[in-house]
């Protein structure tokens, strides 16, 4: 893993001094990279934890740092919940970050480069809930995308997402009816083969949604890291 492209991306992104990043212990930041987000990201790397909020939920955050053990990682729900009561709209998390080594694995299967207005994107779509596609983040993710095919169909499509000059990360969905057969994997792989060669590239997934975890895994990336988002009434 190119620990110091991560490093120094998510530094960045969470508004952490140089020379504090890394030091074990709890920290209170002011939100930088998340600076339009009403709540509070939980972001633990080793003995490190990152707590990013709006300045004005700083003093409370003080209780949670005292109240909560976060010495060994994330919070449990019921420490978040019991001092943020029913300002707490929505838990997101855990949530699994991986970085790309080195070891960068293609794997191999028949794909092809579409974007959003070719038709056959439409029956992915389709088969996918508006949750799913919304959450795969391919809206938001750079042209061409590239999708995994079986027999003509549609079964994967992949993207990158420019984070910064040296940092992309991973947009993806699969078709409901040909999960755990690689073909997301496929569509990942090629992406980053074909946009990322010189790029820092970052995976984040649901900690539960451990096919997607496998699927970063083989691929060639590590874990680095996790999260907990409490979004917060504004």
């Amino acid at each position: 893993m190119d620990e110091s492209a991560a490093d120094d991306f998510w530094r960045r992104f969470l508004g952490v001094p140089a020379a504090r990043w890394g030091a074990p212990g709890v920290h209170v930041v002011p939100h930088v990279g998340l600076s339009d987000y009403s709540g509070v990201w939980f972001f633990v790397r080793g003995a490190q934890c990152i707590l990013s909020a709006p300045s004005h939920w700083h003093t409370r955050l003080e209780a949670l740092v005292t109240r909560a053990d976060l010495s060994h990682g994330l919070p449990e729900a019921a420490a978040v919940r019991e001092i943020f009561g029913s300002d707490a709209i929505t838990l997101v998390g855990p949530v699994w970050h991986g970085s790309l080594t080195d070891r960068f694995r293609m794997p191999t299967g028949p794909w092809r480069h579409v974007d959003a207005g070719d038709p056959a994107v439409d029956g992915l779509r389709g088969a996918c809930s508006a949750t799913e596609w919304d959450h795969a983040g391919l809206e938001s993710a750079g042209h061409p995308w590239f999708a995994a095919t079986a027999s003509g169909r549609i079964t994967a499509i992949a993207a990158l997402r420019e984070r910064d000059a040296r940092t992309m990360d991973v947009c993806v969905v699969g078709h409901p009816q040909a999960r755990g057969q690689g073909f997301a994997r496929v569509a990942v792989g090629a992406a980053i083969a074909h946009r990322a060669p010189a790029r820092h590239v970052l995976y984040q997934t649901l900690e539960a949604n451990r096919p997607s975890v496998r699927l970063a895994e083989g691929l060639g990336f590590e874990h680095y890291a996790r999260h907990l988002a409490v979004r917060l009434r504004p």
